[in-house]
């Protein structure tokens, strides 16, 4: 089965009946044979709630909601804590942490702790007009919690913005390491700098894949003189966790070129394309 991950751009072309009929057709039947397995994040349900437009966004609601058997990943920057707890498990002696699994069978799962324990143990799969419909009737504070995408993320990133160590030392900032370092090893061993400083000295970026693939667009995103906005993180929320565990991953023309730049080994990471119709041909390949 071909885990597929559309960005939010391509779901509104198809709910807007913008997309080609005839691969639209052909994307949901090979879905319905369980050929195909749409990916959905966390990141898609921000940006629905963010359109302006109560048509297009009741359209949108509907057109996530008709895929076939969804599977829900878990947010960027959680499946980089978890890769480097285990990375840093193992550095000090602790055996392999948590078993790195970005897949869940329900988005409130996706989003771990950030998502009320009741909820999680009460829908499994929720349907996103009622995930919606949940989180536009919660309160300020709940609405803060489900939905505090980037939070966290923004300063690391920030940082990698502007760095001056050019791409080979960008992974070596404390503010990741702080940021992600696992909550028992932070209380119980009081990661300081000199172990901060001895883990980053023999840090290999390719055992965090999610974190060598953010460090890399985000430096030639860079190069190309952007500067980090609102709709930046957003993209590399849907980048990240797609291209680094997805088999393909349909996006815009502006995040498929920084990825062809990464010169990643092919077949490592997801087939990147910024065409619906040119993805459901490669994946008539695999199939």
């Amino acid at each position: 089965m071909v885990r597929l991950y559309l960005d939010q751009c391509h779901w509104s072309d198809m709910a807007r009946a913008w997309a080609e009929p005839a691969v639209v057709r052909k994307l949901h039947a090979m879905a319905t044979r369980g050929e195909v397995q749409h990916v959905l994040s966390i990141a898609h349900i921000v940006e629905t709630l963010q359109c302006k437009q109560k048509r297009v966004k009741r359209l949108l609601i509907n057109c996530l909601d008709s895929a076939t058997t969804p599977i829900w990943i878990k947010a960027a920057d959680i499946i980089i804590q978890e890769e480097i707890t285990n990375y840093l498990h193992e550095f000090v002696g602790l055996g392999k942490g948590v078993h790195i699994d970005p897949f869940r069978p329900g988005l409130f799962a996706s989003v771990g702790t950030r998502m009320p324990a009741s909820l999680a143990a009460t829908r499994r799969r929720p349907s996103v007009k009622k995930l919606i419909r949940f989180i536009e009737s919660a309160s300020a504070r709940t609405r803060r919690r489900l939905l505090a995408i980037g939070e966290t993320d923004t300063a690391p990133i920030r940082a990698l913005f502007h760095s001056r160590s050019g791409p080979a030392g960008l992974y070596m900032l404390n503010g990741f390491v702080d940021l992600y370092v696992p909550p028992e090893l932070r209380s119980g061993m009081r990661v300081g700098a000199r172990l901060r400083q001895a883990f980053l000295a023999q840090f290999d970026l390719a055992r965090c894949p999610s974190l060598m693939n953010l460090i890399w667009i985000v430096h030639h995103m860079s190069r190309a003189g952007l500067r980090p906005e609102p709709g930046d993180i957003m993209d590399l929320y849907h980048a990240i966790p797609a291209y680094t565990y997805c088999d393909v991953f349909v996006t815009d023309k502006r995040i498929a070129d920084f990825i062809r730049r990464l010169r990643n080994p092919q077949g490592r990471f997801a087939a990147t394309f910024r065409s619906l119709p040119h993805a459901v041909r490669f994946i008539e390949g695999l199939i």
